[in-house]
């Protein structure tokens, strides 16, 4: 290997780790009213504004989720669950800094309705 090539490759490792020191973190538990945790729910991050699909996740057994090597400063957090009301807020990160979110979910309302259909008998006279 030549000495131009190995300055180059370590340029180049030089920016990644740079990058990545300066990537944040966005993560969370998410909890029902009681403070019980929700497995499953499904997370979505969005940049904002930014181009391409989101990154999504599911919270694990103790209701948490993760993103990292974010690189952006301005994201929004979107949590549903069947059986609960959907979450959603917007992130502000400092580059090189994790944030750490507590989202409470409560429960949907329910509606119930019952059509009741029928005739009245006629009447004879």
């Amino acid at each position: 290997m030549n000495r131009t090539s190995l300055f180059v490759r370590a340029l180049a490792l030089a920016g990644l780790l740079s990058h990545l020191a300066a990537a944040a973190a966005i993560q969370g538990m998410v909890k029902d009213q009681t403070g019980a945790a929700i497995t499953g729910a499904a997370v979505e991050l969005r940049e904002v504004p930014g181009p391409g699909s989101p990154k999504t996740a599911r919270t694990d057994s103790s209701g948490a989720f993760r993103f990292n090597n974010l690189p952006g400063t301005h994201y929004r957090v979107r949590v549903t669950q069947p059986g609960f009301k959907s979450y959603e807020s917007d992130v502000s990160i400092e580059l090189g800094k994790d944030v750490s979110l507590e989202v409470a979910l409560a429960i949907a309302e329910t509606i119930e309705s019952i059509n009741v259909a029928g005739c009245s008998p006629s009447r004879r006279v």
